[in-house]
């Protein structure tokens, strides 16, 4: 399912309101004086540790990540080949970390490598040859 958004309020409205699964698009017309489109695909919330995939990275991918009593790892593998950022947020009061694989490089201010907290939010950037920024609110 595709919801078009005719402005960026419409946009914000939409995902308040809950579209898990759908495809959120804003018209090619001004917003706020400049021009967008966007693409921004939610997920289903991810509640157990597990691999990161190609599927993960295929295109401005938002996950919750939610568990009330279950530390979440998310690990990334070596060779993952998609290139566009996904982001995560923490949706419960759970720690959420990332690992790597061997030979794969994770990037982070001070090497911080976990979510901050619940609604906390980070954003995974592949930068290629198995090295990914991890960027946003870690501790």
């Amino acid at each position: 399912m595709t919801s078009k958004a005719r402005d960026l309020g419409d946009f914000i409205s939409i995902i308040a309101n809950g579209t898990s699964g759908q495809v959120l698009t804003i018209d090619d017309t001004a917003v706020g004086g400049v021009s967008l489109v966007s693409v921004v695909t939610l997920g289903t919330t991810i509640t157990t540790s597990r691999d990161l995939a190609d599927a993960d990275f295929a295109g401005n991918i938002f996950y919750d990540v939610a568990h009330a009593t279950v530390p979440i790892v998310l690990n990334i593998p070596l060779g993952l080949t998609e290139t566009e950022p996904v982001t995560l947020q923490q949706t419960d009061v759970a720690d959420v970390s990332f690992t790597a694989a061997g030979g794969v490089t994770i990037q982070s201010l001070n090497s911080k490598v976990s979510i901050a907290g619940q609604y906390a939010s980070v954003t995974l950037v592949p930068k290629g040859s198995n090295v990914y920024a991890l960027i946003g609110a870690l501790k």
